[in-house]
C-alpha cells in the first residue's frame, strides 16, 4: 500500500482526535469553577453553644427512634428544603464553620447516619458557595445558590461529584428550586426587587430552556410559585392565587411568609406553611382558597408528608402527626428541651420517604432518624 495514501487519513483521525479532546475540554471546562473538597465528619460549630440532647419523653406514635448524631449546623439561608433523602441517602446541606457563611453538602447512609461523602463547596477563587435549597431527583442532587457565581448545580448522589452549573443571572441574589421537576423540566425562581424569573432548566445539562418573567406592582409582593395553571403570590395580607385563564382571584390571610415548598396533595388541594418563627400549617382547597383546616401559630419547623400524614414540630418540641384529610393529631413524639430555640440562631427541619422519617434539632445540632414499627 502507497505509506503517502495511508498517512493523509491518519492525519485528518489525529487532527479529529485533538479536536474531539479540546471541544470537551472547553464544554466541561465550567466544571472546574467548582471545587469540592473533603471535610471533617464531626463539624459542631465551635461558635454556638449545643443544646442538651433531646430525648425522647414520649411517643405515641407510629414510629421508633433508629439513631441519631450531631452532624453540625444547618446551613439556614434562603426558604427552599436543605434536608432531603432519596431511597438509602440523606442529604443536607450544613453551614462550613472554616468558610465564612459558606455550605457543606452532605450525604448520609440512611441505615446508620454514617457519612457516605461530605464535600465544601467553593470556588477556584476559594470564595464559598452558600446553599439556599436542594432538592435530591434520581440519581443526582441539585443545588440553588445565593451571592456566588452560578445560580443552580448538579452533583453526583454517588459521589458529591460535581456536574455542571448553569452562570449566576445579573441582578439575583438568591435562588430557590422547585421540589420536583416540571415537564421534566428543573424549575428555579430567582428574585429581584418587583420581578420574580422562573428558569426552566434542562437537569440534563443545566442548559436553560425557557424563562419567564413576572412583574408586581408591589415591592413586598413575590411570585412565590407558578403551575400551568395558576400564580401564587406572597403579600403582606397573605398567600393570593391567581387563575392564569380567567384572572380569578383568592386570599388566605396569614402572619408571614409563606415559605416554600407547599404540597399538592391532589390538584384540588394544597398544605402550605408559613415562615417561622411561631409558624402555622394551612389545607388550602385550591379552587376556592377555603381553608378546611388549619394549626396553632406555634410551629418551629416545615412540614412533611408521610402517606396519609402530614407531620410538624411545634415550640414545645413536640412532633405532631395530622390526618391530611381533617388536621385531627394521629400522633406524637414529644422530646426534651422545650421551648424549642425559635426566636435565636437555631432552625428546625424534617424531611421523609424511603429513609424513615427524619427530624433535625439545630440548637443542638442533632439528626434524628425514626424508622415505622
Amino acid at each position: 500500500m502507497d505509506s503517502k495514501k495511508l498517512t493523509i487519513p491518519l492525519i485528518f483521525l489525529f487532527i479529529a482526535v485533538i479536536v474531539f479532546i479540546v471541544g470537551t475540554f472547553m464544554k466541561n471546562s465550567n466544571y472546574n469553577s467548582i471545587v469540592t473538597r473533603k471535610v471533617s465528619t464531626t463539624t459542631p460549630d465551635p461558635a454556638i453553644k449545643l443544646a442538651a440532647a433531646h430525648q425522647v419523653l414520649a411517643n405515641n406514635s407510629t414510629w421508633h427512634e433508629s439513631w441519631r448524631r450531631v452532624i453540625g449546623p444547618s446551613s439556614n439561608y434562603g426558604a427552599g428544603a436543605l434536608l432531603a433523602c432519596y431511597k438509602q441517602t440523606i442529604v443536607m446541606s450544613l453551614k462550613s464553620v472554616w468558610d465564612q457563611d459558606g455550605s457543606i453538602l452532605v450525604a448520609l447512609n440512611s441505615g446508620n447516619g454514617k457519612d457516605k461523602w461530605r464535600e465544601q463547596l467553593s470556588f477556584t477563587d476559594k470564595s464559598p458557595a452558600i446553599i439556599t435549597s436542594l432538592v435530591v431527583i434520581s440519581d443526582h442532587i441539585y443545588v440553588a445558590t445565593a451571592y456566588s457565581n452560578y445560580a443552580v448545580a448538579a452533583f453526583r448522589l454517588q459521589d458529591g461529584q460535581a456536574e455542571w452549573f448553569t452562570p449566576d443571572f445579573p441582578g439575583h441574589t438568591g435562588y430557590d428550586l422547585y421540589p420536583s421537576l416540571d415537564n421534566n423540566l428543573l424549575r428555579l425562581y430567582g428574585g429581584i426587587s418587583s420581578q420574580t424569573t422562573v428558569y426552566d432548566i434542562d437537569p440534563k445539562d443545566g442548559q436553560i430552556v425557557s424563562t419567564h418573567v413576572f412583574s408586581s406592582h408591589d415591592a413586598n409582593e413575590d411570585a412565590f410559585m407558578i403551575t400551568a395553571a395558576s400564580k401564587y403570590t406572597d403579600t403582606a395580607q397573605g398567600l393570593v392565587h391567581i387563575d392564569i385563564q380567567s384572572g380569578k382571584t383568592w386570599l388566605v390571610p396569614t402572619t408571614g411568609h409563606t415559605r416554600h415548598w407547599p404540597t399538592f396533595l391532589d390538584p384540588a388541594k394544597m398544605i402550605f406553611t408559613t415562615d417561622v418563627p411561631l409558624a402555622t400549617l394551612f389545607n388550602v382547597d385550591t379552587s376556592s382558597g377555603a381553608v378546611l383546616w388549619k394549626t396553632p401559630g406555634n410551629l418551629a419547623s416545615n412540614h412533611t408528608v408521610f402517606k396519609d400524614s402530614v407531620y410538624s414540630l411545634d415550640a414545645n418540641a413536640k412532633l405532631t402527626a395530622r390526618d391530611i384529610a381533617t388536621g385531627r393529631e394521629s400522633g406524637s413524639i414529644v422530646f426534651s428541651g422545650s421551648p424549642l430555640d425559635v426566636n435565636g440562631n437555631s432552625d428546625y427541619w424534617l424531611a421523609s420517604g424511603d429513609c424513615g422519617l427524619l427530624v433535625y434539632f439545630g440548637d443542638s445540632q442533632e439528626l434524628i432518624d425514626f424508622q415505622s414499627n
